[in-house]
């Protein structure tokens, strides 16, 4: 049986701690993933692949974000932005990337990563499944 590719998320943050929860999180769930603010080679990073979605913080200290995520969709990685800055929503909203309002819940942005390389049809799966929808009783 071929091995399968474990899905890999780029998340772009500047809050350190933001990172940390992220990390955490996506330990947990079975994601190989590499972190990054937007200081670093963002760019360089995406070139050399390997990234099936990028979650990407907005707006950076370092750079656009918005055209970062654009470059990702042109090279075939998923996008989710997320934004505590109200001032941004006008443009995430008309972006056409997938998009979660700061403070989220991680049970709400690890389905969107989900969703997101659903759509994409990645090749690539979860160290750990997730877990099924919760099943509603069946009415008699």
């Amino acid at each position: 049986m071929a091995k399968r590719k474990i899905c890999n998320v780029l998340v772009v943050e500047d809050h350190a701690g933001i990172r940390t929860v992220l990390a955490d999180a996506l330990k947990t769930e079975g994601y190989d993933f590499t972190l990054m603010d937007s200081a670093g080679d963002v760019g360089g990073v995406l070139d050399r692949g390997g990234h099936d979605v990028v979650v990407i913080d907005l707006p950076l200290e370092h750079g656009d974000g918005f055209a970062l995520a654009d470059a990702a969709r042109e090279a075939g990685v998923g996008v989710v932005l997320t934004s505590g800055d109200q001032r941004l929503t006008p443009r995430v909203e008309r972006s056409g990337h997938r998009h979660i309002r700061k403070p989220f819940m991680l049970e709400q942005l690890l389905p969107l990563i989900d969703d997101v390389l659903r759509e994409l049809a990645a090749r690539c799966v979860r160290r750990r499944a997730a877990p099924d929808a919760p099943r509603r009783a069946a009415r008699r």
